[in-house]
């Protein structure tokens, strides 16, 4: 039956001489009812259940005030109406309006609960009657609220005080034996501003047996939050304690500081703010006061805690944010909350009366402090108070946690009404004008705060990737990644490892303030996809990741340097990893002067006298951690090659001096190591053979048995790799013949022996281990061979050709770019310079030299178009330098396009890669690389 059937059965049993009266005061009472039809429903029903009808619709009539108040109750809530059909005697609740009006209190409540108690004995009975006190004193407070007899604050602070008598009523009848306990109400709750159909957000702490303790707390719950024929209490959320849902119901008081100090995350500081003692041992709920005013105000808000909380925070809004959400809506309650806590957080150590719980004090301070203008603090104060009575009159209809305005136009129109206005149409505009004002408050605020604190898109990246989120593959293909979502994986492991677990919140901070300039650093290579793959390998091999990460951010161009390496070479990485103490320098803003040629032969040999019993491993170690060393500063540009290949020179040179004394001395052999080629020149690259001949004086076998102990000694493969492999083919006596020549064969060789072929070749030869004297000797006689005794035409004729022959075969196709072989690269100018060395050296001392850079700069001295050769030659020798560290074991060769051009072209664009700020792009730098590759002078 709808309302005005509902009225006329009501009036039918009526006698003649009420209804006129019952009818007038019913009139003027449905004109204050939310719902008028509801109301009379309700009506009719709550006076058949009275049992005695008659007399109370007299009562009704001769009173209208109590009336009004009953049917304003019935037409507002749907709960209140049930609850007073159920006990009409509630009605005495409405009569008296001063009484009704007049909150309680928590001492008043906890007195009224005992007493409701005080007549029963077992513990079912007591909870029942503590259920009908609830329920009746949630009926007092939506009637004091519909009829406007109670503010907002009023109400949430009494609605929160019931909340709290009850549960020392219930902690009381249940209490803990052998364990003291503690009940942390947090939320709504915990700041004194609960609603009427909230969840309680409870924690529950305890010092003593833990067994005893967690029955304790099952106990509790069950009381709270179980079904019977008198309702329930509180519906109880415990997942706000310490390790989630999963945890004990309870913990102890000690190890939930221990969580909260090294694994709590930004929101549940956030969550401590309004986290309050309300049951249970006093002493236990001084310390953990103690501990919650330090731990949430003891320190500003960081930028990685703001940042986590806005992320939660637009999580939330993706999740409930649908029109009409009152609470978690754009412009919600919650935006009034956050910008509010925000602030708290990071502005009460400076001013510590921001240290409160309740919503609406916090405001007024934060605009006393000037962090509010009085216009967004009075705009956030009324907006808030309009939000939470809109959010009450919801959920009073049926006690249920509705926070969504309906779409029924009756069912809205009710909610109006009881907002004291005619239409849902004005309450729509009403709520749509408040909570575009809040949105409009909240973004500004967090944004301002935002960039005071630092909080940048970087940081907002590496907090997802710290925090093991899904990440916005746009974000990371900003940053040049061509596979971002490999990226994030990477990036992930590169945080994580290979684990599941999540890091603690602190771990995380770190992690994030070293992501960006990771990012960064990877951002300014030529392949960041590649570099990442490396560099993470790199970091889980280095040692703790997080140390490591913290130890690269320290020296933003050490990770920089570090990002290159790993973007270019593949073999160093794998030096690194084997031999990570070579970065300590590095890190620490230290990168040691290359040493000159006494200074390797004494660290080499004081490396062999402190261990002479590993040598191989000694000698291999030296030379690892040294090319991990000079590719830095090489693959950095913060050396060139023409030092770099010195340096690998004379580290050869040191290397296999230390080699052949070890081998030599304690046979008393004499034996020299004479070197040819790029170690002859000084121009060694990353991986090269080491050309070389030997010359000893004694015994032939012995000396033979010594060069091959010598070669397996540098060149057999250990779990430390390689030292270096010896190429002998240049020998005097053939590839077929001894591997070492005495004096005398020497002198055969220079004088009678010595083939035209060999001629270019030995320009380059020079002393470069073992006996000085016998190498200095053969150099000597080799030099006055070629210099002396002018090759015949005859024989150039025959040079030529065989030259001829050798290009022809090596020359590469046409796509191809060979740094030696192709027409006019280092194979061809070199070439050309020893051959003007074997023409002008008899008349030009300075040319008779072993190296071809220190020839080509006496010809670029005395005739002009060498100029032109030797700048061409330093730039292929640095990038032949550079292609070794990416491909040590590969001819020097690449394909147009393929990814070794893009490097080097990218490498030789930009001359400072670790401080330069504009870049030149890949594409830039190839286009640059093949115009100069097209360009490079012919050979004079």
């Amino acid at each position: 039956m709808n309302g005005r059937q509902q009225g006329e059965r009501l009036l039918a049993f009526v006698p003649d001489a009420l209804r006129p009266r019952l009818c007038a005061a019913l009139t003027a009472a449905l004109d204050a009812a939310p719902d008028p039809d509801s109301a009379l429903t309700h009506l009719s029903r709550f006076v058949e259940a009275a049992g005695t009808p008659l007399a109370v619709l007299e009562y009704l009539a001769d009173d209208p005030a109590t009336l009004e108040a009953l049917l304003t109750v019935l037409g507002g809530s749907h709960f209140a109406a049930r609850t007073l059909a159920l006990h009409p005697e509630y009605l005495e609740l409405l009569t008296d309006r001063h009484r009704l009006a007049t909150p309680k209190g928590l001492v008043k409540l906890q007195a009224e609960a005992d007493t409701a108690l005080s007549p029963f004995r077992t513990l079912p009975s007591k909870l029942d009657a503590l259920r009908r006190f609830r329920r009746r004193e949630t009926v007092r407070l939506i009637a004091a609220d519909l009829l406007g007899l109670m503010d907002v604050p009023t109400v949430t602070a009494e609605l929160s005080a019931l909340a709290e008598a009850v549960i020392n009523a219930v902690v009381a009848l249940i209490a803990p034996d052998r364990c003291r306990v503690l009940v942390v109400a947090f939320g709504k709750l915990g700041a004194g501003e609960l609603n009427y159909s909230s969840d309680i957000d409870l924690v529950l702490f305890h010092e003593g047996d833990s067994a005893v303790a967690e029955r304790w707390a099952r106990k509790v719950v069950t009381a709270l939050s179980e079904v019977t024929d008198y309702g329930r209490l509180y519906r109880v959320d415990l997942r706000l304690r310490p390790y989630g849902a999963t945890a004990p119901l309870t913990l102890a008081l000690d190890a939930a500081f221990a969580y909260y100090e090294a694994h709590a995350e930004p929101s549940e500081r956030l969550a401590l703010l309004k986290a309050r003692a309300i049951a249970g041992d006093p002493q236990i709920a001084q310390r953990f006061e103690q501990f919650r005013h330090a731990f949430v105000f003891g320190s500003p808000l960081e930028a990685e805690e703001l940042a986590w909380l806005l992320r939660v925070k637009a999580r939330s809004e993706a999740a409930f944010a649908t029109d009409g959400a009152v609470k978690h809506g754009l412009g919600g309650i919650r935006d009034v909350e956050m910008t509010v806590q925000f602030l708290q957080l990071a502005f009460a150590h400076r001013f510590p009366d921001l240290a409160v719980r309740d919503t609406l004090t916090a405001l007024e301070r934060l605009q006393h402090h000037e962090l509010l203008t009085a216009g967004e603090a009075h705009a956030l104060r009324d907006s808030y108070l309009f939000l939470r009575r809109l959010e009450h009159m919801l959920q009073i209809a049926e006690d249920l946690p509705l926070q969504t305005l309906p779409s029924d136009e009756r069912e809205l129109n009710r909610l109006a009404r009881c907002m004291g206005m005619a239409k849902g149409d004005a309450l729509l505009c009403a709520f749509t004008r408040c909570t575009q004002t809040v949105r409009q408050i909240y973004e500004a605020v967090t944004a301002e705060l935002a960039k005071a604190l630092g909080v940048s898109e970087s940081t907002m990246l590496a907090l997802h990737i710290a925090s093991g989120l899904e990440t916005d593959t746009r974000s990371l293909s900003a940053y040049g990644f061509t596979q971002p979502q490999d990226a994030r994986r990477r990036l992930a492991r590169l945080v994580h490892g290979e684990a599941t677990a999540g890091l603690p919140w602190r771990e995380r901070v770190a992690v994030m303030r070293v992501l960006p300039s990771v990012l960064d650093a990877l951002a300014q290579t030529p392949d960041p996809d590649t570099a990442l793959m490396r560099l993470e390998n790199l970091i889980a091999a280095l040692g703790p990741r997080h140390a490591v990460l913290d130890s690269l951010s320290s020296n933003p161009l050490a990770l920089r340097a570090l990002a290159l390496v790993a973007c270019f070479s593949e073999p160093l990485c794998q030096l690194v990893q084997r031999y990570p103490e070579v970065l300590e320098s590095w890190l620490a803003g230290v990168t040691p002067a290359l040493p000159d040629v006494a200074q390797w032969r004494a660290l080499v040999r004081a490396a062999v006298v402190a261990d002479p019993t590993q040598l191989p491993r000694t000698l291999r170690r030296l030379k690892g951690r040294w090319a991990v060393h000079l590719g830095f500063l090489h693959l950095s540009r913060l050396a060139n090659g023409d030092a770099i290949g010195r340096a690998l020179a004379h580290l050869a040179d040191a290397l296999v001096d230390a080699a052949v004394n070890a081998l030599t001395q304690p046979i008393a052999l004499r034996l020299a190591v004479l070197a040819l080629g790029g170690w002859g020149s000084g121009e060694l690259h990353f991986g090269s053979d080491l050309d070389c001949v030997f010359a000893h004086t004694g015994d032939q076998l012995l000396a033979d048995k010594t060069v091959r102990r010598l070669r397996a000694l540098l060149g057999d493969l250990t779990d430390e790799g390689v030292a270096y492999r010896l190429d002998l083919r240049l020998r005097p006596t053939g590839q077929e013949g001894a591997l070492t020549s005495d004096w005398a064969a020497w002198q055969e060789f220079a004088g009678h022996r010595f083939e035209a072929w060999m001629a270019l070749a030995w320009t380059r030869l020079r002393w470069a281990a073992g006996d000085r004297c016998i190498g200095d000797a053969v150099t000597a006689a080799v030099t006055q061979r070629l210099y002396e005794r002018p090759l015949s035409d005859a024989e150039w004729a025959e040079l030529r050709h065989l030259l001829e022959r050798i290009r022809t075969e090596h020359r590469p196709p046409a796509q191809v770019v060979d740094l030696k072989h192709s027409d006019g690269a280092l194979w061809d100018i070199e070439l050309q310079v020893a051959e003007r060395q074997l023409r002008d050296g008899c008349i030009d001392p300075l040319l008779r030299t072993p190296s071809t850079l220190q020839a080509l700069q006496r010809l670029a001295e005395r005739e002009m178009p060498w100029q032109s050769a030797l700048r061409v030659y330093r730039w292929l020798r640095e990038l032949r330098l550079w292609l070794s560290w990416m491909h040590p074991d590969a001819p020097p060769r690449f394909v147009l396009g393929d990814r070794a051009e893009k490097l080097l072209a990218w490498l030789d664009s930009n001359p400072a890669p670790l401080t330069q700020t504009d870049l030149v792009p890949v594409d830039d730098a190839v286009d640059r690389f093949r115009q100069r590759w097209r360009q490079r002078s012919p050979l004079p």
